[in-house]
């Protein structure tokens, strides 16, 4: 059996001297945006 923890929602990823970027499905952005 998987972990949930082995199954992010979302991935934030740091470039230098950028700011954060965050990747995640669609559905769970629309999700967030309406709550």
């Amino acid at each position: 059996m998987e972990d949930e923890r082995e199954q992010p929602d979302a991935l934030a990823i740091k470039a230098d001297r950028k700011p954060w970027l965050v990747v995640m499905p669609l559905d769970t952005f629309l999700k967030m945006v309406k709550e």
